[in-house]
């Protein structure tokens, strides 16, 4: 969050986040790159979409989320930062889908098929593969899928084996900060240099920004009143819950940044 709001890139979460929402071409072409599918189009489209399922349990709040012509639902996830628990999340994330679409005395076989994509900047696997597909399949005969329409992507701007196209190869090349060198990637600078000239956005990105140099030094001041560490500490939970909850970043991330766990964090959002 010390990016000024014209140095914003896509893979900064406001960033990619306003551009998915705004821009559902762009949305539909990178979901067609990451499955390798081709959709009709895409007919809801919702920004840091929020699950809550008790009042007391553990929800999440989805960076993208959308479904295409055909009902099938995705879940789109920037992930900066590495952190060892990404399958687990997925998993979560994958489940909440589920809770939240199904309705009471539904059959289960009108469950939506899912898929839950992580871009990351790192790899998550440390195998070098530009993009990680999971399906479930039978161990004892590895072509037998389970067939529950679930899948979880991983991509890896770091993945240097693999045979991919150069579609794909542009995309992770962007995520590392190459030039745009394909018509997606060259679309989606476009669209972000016209998205920096909306006022509105800038207004938007600048109240975060002023909310969290308030509660950072806020709580700097607390640590130099009481002589404690302490309160610098709390001052940056404040910031970081005033983030999360204005949708610039994912709880994953501030839990990362504060270095502790992501149901420590929530606890305290």
């Amino acid at each position: 969050m010390t990016k000024r709001f014209e140095d914003l890139e896509f893979t900064d979460v406001f960033m990619f986040c306003k551009l998915l929402q705004n821009n559902p071409d762009v949305t539909q072409a990178i979901v067609e790159l990451l499955t390798g599918k081709k959709i009709g189009g895409i007919v809801n489209n919702e920004r840091q979409r929020p699950i809550e399922i008790t009042p007391d349990g553990k929800g999440v709040r989805m960076d993208v989320y959308l479904r295409d012509d055909n009902d099938v639902v995705y879940n789109i996830e920037m992930q900066k930062a590495n952190v060892d628990d990404i399958p687990r999340r997925a998993r979560y994330y994958q489940s909440m889908i589920d809770v939240d679409l199904i309705e009471r005395g539904m059959d289960y076989k009108r469950l939506n098929d899912s898929y839950v994509i992580f871009i990351m900047l790192e790899d998550p696997f440390g195998s070098g593969e530009p993009i990680y597909t999971f399906n479930n399949i039978c161990d004892e005969n590895p072509d037998l899928k389970l067939g529950d329409g679930t899948v979880k992507i991983f991509v890896n701007a770091q993945g240097i084996c693999g045979k991919i196209n150069n579609e794909l190869r542009s995309f992770i090349e962007y995520l590392r900060g190459d030039d745009a060198s394909s018509i997606l990637t060259r679309t989606i600078d476009e669209r972000i240099n016209r998205l920096k000239r909306n006022e509105r956005w800038r207004g938007e990105f600048m109240t975060l920004y002023e909310n969290y140099q308030y509660e950072r030094n806020e709580g700097r001041k607390e640590g130099r009143e009481e002589g404690l560490a302490e309160g610098r500490k709390e001052g940056c939970k404040e910031a970081y819950i005033s983030m999360v909850k204005e949708g610039a970043i994912t709880p994953a991330y501030a839990a990362d940044k504060l270095e502790m766990s992501e149901e420590e964090f929530n606890k305290y959002l």
